[in-house]
């Protein structure tokens, strides 16, 4: 996911590869515009990371890509990284890299359709207060799974409630039927994924007890559970609230656990995003619309990414750092 300069509050423009980003040795305050949002750029590659290379690289668009109304591309064309800084979102406390982006460039001599974007390996909203640090000419790399996000979904051995009885997820298939807040609804897609369970794809564990758990619960960090009540409604002025499962980890009874590999499994349900229950906890099932990781859009046929869908607010980290004290009166379903 690239965002633009515009988007981080920065100066410059696609047509001014050299200007869009702060000075090398400087730092930089600045917020996140209004309406800010990445674009998903698909990337070949030969190896896991995003680095340096010279434009005849192995880095290469998968697809041509529209960026603010400027088409950049087409597929077969170079990318890769100018620096990286060191980024502080003072609104939600994380604090990760945030990489320069050449689309298209030899050596600082624009090219057709140059774009110099930025990626980075934590989450920003409109409105987010940034501080980028100094950039560096090195590291110039970064894992592509530190910059896609982890993706949403259930560990492999987690069981959801069907109409027949609790379910394996890994024994569902498309067309089986899951019981939803709004009644069952068939799968029409679904897949799994195997990936390293170390760094930003280590799953987290929600102890028995836990937000409804009836058993430990294994889930990525950015899937979401669902908050409902009286709490929900006094604090946040909503009866039904969102919040990510790894922004209520308190070294207790939610808590990070990596290990060497795991199964992640993702269910796309009819009509679009539903909750789910899952071993007592009310939890998402796909939603396309937020869903980060380029390796799940990729997969989905496109005529189901086109459904409408709807969903509930969500808890900033922040937010949910302070409803995180009230865990033990919190209701999921």
């Amino acid at each position: 996911m690239v965002y633009t300069g515009q988007d981080l509050g920065l100066s410059g423009g696609f047509g001014d590869p050299f200007g869009i980003y702060p000075t090398f040795g400087s730092t930089r305050i600045t917020t996140a515009a209004a309406g800010a949002a990445p674009t998903l750029v698909t990337v070949t590659d030969d190896d896991a990371a995003l680095n340096v290379e010279s434009p005849t690289n192995n880095q290469l668009l998968s697809s041509a890509i529209d960026m603010d109304g400027t088409v950049i591309g087409p597929a077969g064309t170079s990318v890769t990284i100018l620096g990286t800084s060191v980024v502080v979102n003072a609104t939600t406390l994380e604090t990760g890299v945030l990489a320069i982006v050449q689309i298209n460039n030899v050596d600082g001599v624009a090219g057709n359709n140059i774009a110099i974007g930025y990626a980075t390996t934590i989450d920003i909203s409109p409105g987010d207060q940034l501080t980028i640090m100094s950039w560096k000419n090195s590291p110039r790399s970064v894992n592509y799974d530190d910059l896609i996000g982890a993706p949403v979904c259930f560990a492999a051995g987690s069981l959801v409630q069907c109409p027949e009885g609790w379910r394996a997820i890994e024994t569902l298939h498309a067309g089986d039927r899951v019981c939803t807040r709004t009644g069952p609804r068939p799968i029409v897609w679904r897949a799994e994924r195997h990936v390293s369970g170390l760094g930003p794809l280590a799953p987290i564990c929600l102890a028995p007890g836990s937000l409804g758990a009836n058993a430990p619960l294994l889930l990525s960090p950015d899937h979401r559970v669902l908050l409902t009540g009286n709490l929900a409604q006094l604090l946040f002025d909503t009866a039904h609230i969102w919040v990510r499962v790894a922004d209520l980890c308190n070294d207790r009874s939610i808590i990070h656990q990596p290990q060497r590999q795991i199964s992640y499994h993702h269910l796309l349900l009819e009509g679009g995003h539903h909750v789910l229950n899952v071993q007592g906890v009310a939890a998402e099932s796909l939603d396309p619309l937020a869903a980060s990781d380029p390796t799940v859009l990729a997969s989905i046929p496109a005529h189901l990414l086109a459904e409408s869908y709807v969903s509930h607010p969500t808890l900033s980290a922040l937010e949910a750092r302070a409803a995180s004290a009230y865990q033990g009166v919190w209701k999921t379903a």
